[in-house]
């Protein structure tokens, strides 16, 4: 029986290491294979204004300092390659988890209906 037991503890003690290795792995995975962070090639410039120096021995005035002028964003160029693929989709994963969050979700929210309902009833 405690062999039995040793040996569950360690397959369950196994499972947890692999299952949390497998996430950093499929966390920086899909980093090197996507970037950091996917930008669809859009890239904005922004230019920044830099504040008139006050001078504090001169009486101040009370005209309004002339607004930053904004610039567009620039569109980059596109290759073929952006033009025909397909944008790409969501990872299976991300998928597999999203569905594996809303079912448990899920089945939190009428455990706390069936407990509610429970506590409910015994009161009466």
């Amino acid at each position: 029986m405690a062999r039995k037991m040793r040996n569950g503890l360690m397959y369950g003690i196994l499972l947890v290491v692999g299952v949390a290795v497998g996430m950093q792995m499929a966390e920086s995975g899909t980093q090197s294979t996507y970037g950091p962070n996917l930008n669809n090639g859009a890239t904005t410039v922004t230019s920044q204004g830099v504040a008139p120096s006050v001078d504090n021995s001169a009486p101040k005035s009370t005209a309004q300092p002339k607004p930053v002028p904004t610039v567009a964003p620039v569109a980059s160029n596109q290759t073929p390659a952006d033009l025909l693929l397909p944008p790409p989709s969501q990872p299976s994963v991300d998928q597999f988890a999203d569905k594996t969050a809303e079912l448990l979700q899920h089945l939190s929210k009428k455990g706390i209906h069936w407990v509610a309902s429970l506590l409910d009833s015994s009161t009466e």
